[in-house]
């Protein structure tokens, strides 16, 4: 009877010297400074995002009106080349505070 409730304390006891995680560290942190990005690289940047959802756009619209399963799969595969090039560059605007992270599509 005393191992069943000495066995559960010990455990206890083992699970109250685990480390926190870095999350505790983080409490009352300011956020990072955010990335610096000169004028005209962020100009060239958002053109080269703005043509990306073109390109993306218009590959949707020939997927939604493609009757061809081959052919539709093709343009998948293109669409998701496009949201690969497309992600770094939105990602580089977001961290410059130059695009919002909450965007809503259309």
């Amino acid at each position: 009877m005393k191992l069943a409730v000495l066995i559960p304390l010990i455990a206890l006891a083992g699970c109250a010297s685990q480390d926190y995680g870095s999350w505790l560290g983080e409490v009352g942190r300011l956020p990072s400074p955010r990335m610096q990005m000169a004028e005209q690289e962020a100009a060239v940047l958002t053109a080269e995002a703005i043509r990306l959802r073109a390109d993306a756009e218009q590959l949707r619209v020939q997927i939604d009106g493609e009757p061809d399963r081959v052919k539709r799969m093709d343009r998948y595969v293109e669409l998701k080349m496009v949201n690969d090039e497309l992600a770094p560059i939105e990602r580089r605007l977001t961290d410059a505070g130059r695009l919002s992270r909450s965007r809503t599509p259309g």
